[in-house]
């Protein structure tokens, strides 16, 4: 099997099932006739892990190399699914409030050089609401300036507030050229959602307004029960524009599919290496030793049968080179 990833933008869900094609040749390559869908890259991970520590393998350059690209590898993949999977939970938790409004998803809107992109934009007699949801693997805390900062001690930090406004801007001139009148700013609402329930956004900005999955809901459902600033024609004519304007979200994959799987074909070379100068030796053993110290010897040095023919099997699996293509973002 071979997949091409090209240094071409993807919509989420198209790179996330490249990503999983790759992970699936990854461990077909690896455990040969013992895959099963079930088995994900981290048991390749710690699978070199252990062969390599029992090979002494672990100081070999190309070898830890193959490890960190597949640690790469894993933690962008881990990223893409836990995203889109918050998305989905978010999505559906405002689907499920009912009638009334229209709800847009992964959309890019332009004005005059200013560019975002919106995860959802609902759109209702009451006015507009923006989604912004986020699925951060630690807990962070946006600061009266608008800018998140995580507690997980890395550093990072995102000026949420800026970005919002940004949204709101774009968002506002959009609309108002479409009714040709201009809508009113406190008319857009924008929302960040935390889609991860085991993390928690502290915010101590009036510029931005945090909700959870489990709030977001209810706190639709209040907006769509506020004053009534759009007619009929209003929404549709919002929603036309919108539709007309923008197009789906693209994300440029950040892993270069041919460099992970070239180190991972050297880890495995070197394995099966490793297992045939271990099988001289033992063989070699075999020959000089008097014949009461060959059982001996050969019980010492001798690797099982599954790890020889395992080895084997995976230098006969690299003939059929699962190498996808290359992105060339990082080596």
């Amino acid at each position: 099997m071979k997949c091409e990833l090209t240094k071409k933008s993807f919509e989420v869900p198209a790179l996330l099932e490249r990503h999983n094609d790759f992970e699936q040749a990854i461990c077909r390559t690896v455990f040969q006739d013992k895959y099963s869908s079930s088995v994900k890259t981290y048991h390749v991970i710690d699978h070199l892990i252990a062969r390599g520590e029992e090979l002494g393998l672990m100081g070999v350059p190309s070898y830890l190399a193959a490890i960190e690209a597949l640690k790469r590898f894993s933690s962008y993949h881990a990223g893409l699914i836990r995203g889109f999977a918050g998305e989905r939970r978010v999505f559906y938790a405002i689907k499920h409030v009912g009638s009334g409004f229209e709800q847009l998803v992964n959309a890019e809107l332009d004005y005059e050089g200013e560019h975002d992109e919106f995860d959802q934009i609902l759109v209702s007699r009451q006015g507009l609401v923006i989604v912004e949801v986020k699925n951060y693997s630690s807990s962070a805390a946006i600061g009266s300036d608008g800018i998140l900062r995580f507690e997980d001690g890395s550093g990072r930090m995102r000026n949420v507030g800026e970005r919002m406004a940004s949204k709101r801007y774009v968002l506002r001139e959009v609309v108002s050229n479409a009714i040709g009148r201009e809508l009113p700013d406190e008319r857009i609402v924008s929302l960040v959602v935390n889609a991860n329930e085991k993390t928690f956004i502290r915010n101590d900005s009036d510029r931005v307004e945090v909700q959870s999955t489990g709030s977001i809901a209810r706190r639709v459902e209040e907006l769509l029960r506020g004053d009534e600033v759009l007619g009929a024609e209003d929404v549709s004519a919002i929603k036309a524009a919108l539709e007309a304007a923008h197009h789906p979200i693209e994300i440029e994959p950040e892993i270069d599919f041919e460099y992970v799987s070239a180190t991972l074909h050297e880890a495995l070379s070197l394995i099966a290496r490793s297992v045939a100068e271990e099988k001289e030796g033992e063989d070699f053993a075999r020959v000089s030793a008097p014949e009461s110290e060959t059982c001996s010897v050969s019980q010492a040095r001798r690797p099982s049968p599954a790890l020889v023919s395992g080895a084997v099997a995976l230098l006969l699996g690299l003939a059929g080179g699962y190498v996808l293509g290359s992105t060339g973002k990082w080596r």
